[in-house]
C-alpha cells in the first residue's frame, strides 16, 4: 500500500506542476504582450494542458485504489471534500482558463507582429488571472485535507 500512496502523490504532484505552473507561467507571458512568445508558448501549453489532464486522472484512480486497499472508507468526510475540491478545480481549470488559453492563441495568430486591439481585449481579461490564482488556494485546501483529514 505505501507504494501506492507514493504512486498518487507523485503523479498529483506531476499533474499539479503540469497545470498550475504552466497557466502561471502562461499568464507571465501574457503580461509581457510578446506577440511571437504569446504564439509558442500558448500553442506549447495545450500540450501542457492535455497532459495534466490525463495525470489528474491517473492519480486519481492510484487514489482511489490507495484508499480502497487501504481500508479506508471511500465516503469519509475528508475524502468527499477531497472529491468536490477535485472536481471544482477540474472544472476551474476546463470551463475558464482552456477556453482562455484558446481565445488568446486564436487572437495570437491573427496578430501581425505587434497586439492587436482583439489580443489586447484577451489578455487583459482579469477572469483568468483570477481563476489561476483560486486553482492555487483550491490545492493549498486539498493539500490541507489530505494532511489534517479533517472531520474524520
Amino acid at each position: 500500500m505505501p507504494i501506492l500512496k507514493f504512486i498518487h502523490i507523485a503523479i498529483m504532484f506531476m499533474a499539479v506542476a503540469a497545470s498550475v505552473g504552466s497557466g502561471l507561467l502562461l499568464l507571465r507571458i501574457a503580461r509581457a504582450r510578446d506577440v511571437p512568445a504569446i504564439r509558442v508558448v500558448f500553442n506549447l501549453g495545450k500540450s501542457f494542458g492535455s497532459l495534466a489532464g490525463g495525470l489528474y486522472v491517473v492519480g486519481m484512480i492510484f487514489g482511489l485504489i490507495t484508499a480502497y486497499t487501504g481500508g479506508w472508507n471511500l465516503f469519509a468526510p475528508w475524502l468527499l471534500i477531497a472529491y468536490v475540491l477535485f472536481i471544482v478545480t477540474a472544472v476551474n481549470g476546463g470551463v475558464v482558463f482552456g477556453p482562455w488559453e484558446a481565445r488568446v492563441v486564436q487572437a495570437a495568430t491573427a496578430s501581425e507582429g505587434s497586439v492587436s486591439t482583439e489580443l489586447q481585449k484577451v489578455l487583459d481579461e482579469p477572469v483568468p488571472r483570477y481563476a489561476a490564482y483560486f486553482d492555487v488556494l483550491i490545492l493549498a485546501l486539498l493539500i490541507f485535507d489530505m494532511v489534517i483529514k479533517p472531520f474524520s
